[in-house]
């Protein structure tokens, strides 16, 4: 199932579906490493 199918509903326009891609991509690329088990030591990093 396509997460971003929602933003094919009325009342989204296509910038938004847009935004949420973008936003995707760069929490991929850029907070890969925000997993795992050590929590306290993750939200360090990510502050």
């Amino acid at each position: 199932m396509d997460r971003f199918a929602h933003y094919d509903w009325p009342f989204f326009e296509p910038r938004h579906a847009q935004l949420a891609r973008e936003a995707d991509a760069w929490c991929a690329e850029n907070l890969g490493y925000a997993h795992g088990a050590d929590a306290d030591s993750i939200c360090r990093r990510l502050v």
